[in-house]
């Protein structure tokens, strides 16, 4: 845990780990933000128990070891709410059409905005994909 004293968006001149000089200010990439903090309390490891990462619902522990991100959003687990079940989406299949029938057709054009023959007549509707069964 840490308390935050200031935010900077520019290099501080002093009052920084001198491996800084080293390890981050040598490299052509520099911080763009900067976080003055006031002190900085050691916890236990277990601390993480209590905390589940929010787009996974796993415990901290078990995605740290597998992630590649560099940072993630945690919250406490008594707080986790379970993500609203997505609607089940229907799936219809493309209906073979012959070469004169186009539900996109209007006025000899198609209306399909996801096709490439978009406000233009299709030559071969019958091997549009974009087609499903109304």
């Amino acid at each position: 845990m840490c308390d935050c004293e200031g935010i900077l968006r520019e290099r501080p001149n002093n009052n920084y780990p001198a491996y800084y000089d080293r390890d981050v200010y040598s490299l052509e990439h520099e911080p763009k933000v900067y976080f003055k903090l006031k002190y900085i309390k050691e916890l236990e490891l277990n601390f993480l128990d209590d905390y589940i990462v929010r787009s996974s619902e796993k415990e901290v522990l078990y995605d740290l070891k597998k992630t590649i991100s560099s940072y993630m959003f945690i919250q406490h687990k008594d707080a986790s709410r379970k993500p609203k079940p997505k609607p089940r989406i229907r799936k219809t299949s493309i209906k073979p059409l012959n070469s004169k029938e186009c539900i996109y057709r209007l006025n000899e054009a198609c209306t399909n905005k996801r096709c490439i023959n978009y406000k233009y007549e299709c030559i071969h509707p019958d091997l549009c994909t974009k087609q499903k069964i109304k």
